[in-house]
């Protein structure tokens, strides 16, 4: 009796079995439900279109918006396409949202070919409210000068094309997913497992510590949870810039050493595949990981860590000295040679887009450029207005050296004044030497470049180098799966891990130079292409022999000095 009672308890199933038992009959109960997409996406299009229609006569209704919209559009301050815009920018977020029900509804329900229609709705849907939020709020800053800088629209033009792309692989690599056959569907399978474990793990590895040492901080400033996911949301992007190379080394050196253990890449050479045939879509993998990285390291993640930095300084209720200093700049001095005047600038926000930059204290001291005082300014705030391309003081005062000079000086004092001398210096111009790379994007550091065409190719070199560098750090995915691929297919359980240790050590050495070129290039040692683009570029060469090699059954040099003399 004791046999069989234990018989029965084995032959029970477990709660993963019971658990995915549950979920294929909620699918199938979802699936056999006839015309239920349909139906959600009706009711979307009609709850849509009559708040649309509501909305829009409350703009030409006698209420206190309506009031004010056709007053700005009366007084040319604001056009009507610009009405129209941020009328339907509001509401552009609403229908995405209504309509996300029916498309996740189509993906559940499809599959094979029409569950790719399906994803490609929705990516397009996603893309175009993307595209249609960017173009909104950033196309003025692209084509028109903000803070004096020169801008650069076709980066913002590549930006879309960049972004736009890498919407649409996502729906081309399913495609072709169905497409492939039986053993490159196996082989993605097999790497895609292992790498959104290695990327969520480590990603929530390092969201945990960040909250572990900023709790504190949200606790006081009373952030909700909304708010904390927002933090961490807006620091993704920043963070699979920094560690999506990692995961695919460790996803390739799993996959094909576990795929070598049990023979199946013997099996599948005997087929009459070859290595390289085999590899095609860990490969194809490695170059998507690519495209994606580039498209967050184009604009996203640059501008992660001032977002970080200002959302730390809200939070911040004692007024952190550290935190204050990353999101502001103080005592700015700028000297204008060519027309004899010296600038010093209190406080500065550090944001270098802002078309109203309000500046605290501002002194412009005017001389004859033989040390000859003639007249200065001093304002408590100041701003730069970019159409008129001109400073406006508040709180302003202005001496003249003859009113220095005279019995009785007189001081000129002014609530509000527009500075009426024709001054060339910008924000721009001003804060350029203080701004750091390192937090700019794509299009800000082309901006930048094209602005500071004058200054000296050794003040250029760090700009100019991390500009390179946002192009050549994606490119790491894809090396990582070339330095991996030839060392992590191997016959026998000392030679994984061998492959496995080789590849780790190489990727630490190829941080290391990578991170060395860089610092070599922003110091001008070496030029900016050269440090960004060397140790990618080498190592890349080296992957192709050992793969080319492993490809032809070459016996793979050793890595192990002591051998080399023997």
């Amino acid at each position: 009796m004791g046999d069989a009672a234990s018989t029965d308890y084995q032959s029970l199933p477990s709660f993963k079995e019971r658990l995915g038992a549950r979920w294929h009959q909620l699918l199938s109960a979802i699936r056999g439900v006839p015309y239920l997409t349909s139906a959600f996406a009706l009711a979307a299009l009609a709850i849509f279109s009559w708040m649309t229609y509501r909305d829009g006569n409350n703009l030409l209704a006698d209420t206190p918006e309506g009031w004010a919209r056709r007053y700005q559009v009366a007084m040319f301050e604001a056009s009507r396409t610009s009405l129209l815009r941020d009328f339907f920018h509001s509401h552009w977020n609403l229908g995405a949202l209504l309509f996300l029900p029916a498309l996740v509804l189509a993906m559940i329900r499809q599959r094979g070919r029409k569950f790719v229609l399906a994803l490609t709705l929705a990516t397009l849907a996603v893309l175009a409210l993307w595209t249609f939020d960017e173009i909104s709020t950033g196309w003025e800053a692209a084509h028109n000068s903000m803070m004096g800088e020169i801008p650069s629209p076709y980066a913002f033009y590549w930006k879309l094309a960049l972004i736009a792309t890498t919407f649409l692989s996502l729906p081309l690599m399913v495609w072709l997913y169905y497409r492939s056959t039986i053993l490159d569907r196996y082989v993605v399978r097999s790497f895609v497992a292992p790498f959104l474990m290695c990327l969520l793990g480590i990603i929530a590895i390092m969201i945990t510590m960040d909250l572990l040492n900023n709790a504190n901080d949200f606790l006081k400033a009373g952030f909700s949870v909304a708010k904390v996911m927002e933090f961490y949301l807006r620091q993704v992007p920043q963070i699979l810039v920094m560690i999506t190379d990692a995961a695919v080394l460790l996803a390739t050196l799993y996959t094909l050493s576990r795929m070598s253990r049990s023979n199946e890449i013997i099996s599948m050479l005997g087929s009459g595949r070859s290595l390289i045939r085999i590899l095609i879509p860990i490969l194809a993998l490695g170059a998507w990981a690519t495209l994606v990285v580039m498209a967050m390291n184009y604009a996203w993640a640059p501008g992660a860590q001032s977002v970080k930095d200002e959302m730390l300084r809200q939070a911040d209720t004692e007024g952190s000295k550290t935190r204050r200093e990353k999101a502001s700049t103080y005592n700015v001095m700028f000297r204008n040679q060519d027309e004899h005047r010296t600038w010093f600038l209190g406080k500065v926000p550090t944001s270098a887009s802002a078309a109203d930059l309000k500046i605290e204290f501002v002194a412009v001291l005017q001389d004859d450029g033989a040390g000859n005082f003639q007249k200065a300014w001093y304002a408590r705030r100041g701003s730069w207005i970019p159409n008129e391309r001109r400073w406006k003081l508040y709180e302003a005062r202005i001496i003249t050296a003859a009113a220095l000079t005279s019995d009785t000086p007189v001081i000129e004092q002014f609530d509000k004044l527009m500075v009426e001398e024709n001054w060339p210096e910008t924000p721009w111009s001003i804060l350029s030497g203080k701004v750091n790379p390192d937090f700019l994007s794509v299009p800000e550091l082309t901006s930048y470049l094209r602005s500071s065409l004058t200054l000296e190719a050794n003040k250029l070199a760090r700009y100019e180098t991390t500009l390179h560098g946002r192009f050549s750090l994606p490119f790491r995915c894809l090396l990582m799966v070339l330095i991996a691929a030839p060392l992590g297919i191997v016959t026998s359980r000392r030679g994984v891990l061998g492959g496995v240790a080789w590849s780790v050590a190489l990727f630490v050495i190829v941080y290391f130079l990578f991170t060395i070129g860089l610092k070599l290039g922003e110091g001008g040692y070496i030029g900016p292409a050269t440090g960004a683009w060397s140790v990618v570029t080498g190592f890349a060469l080296i992957g192709i022999v050992l793969l080319w090699m492993k490809n032809y059954n070459r016996q793979l040099p050793s890595f192990n000095p002591l051998k080399w003399f023997k």
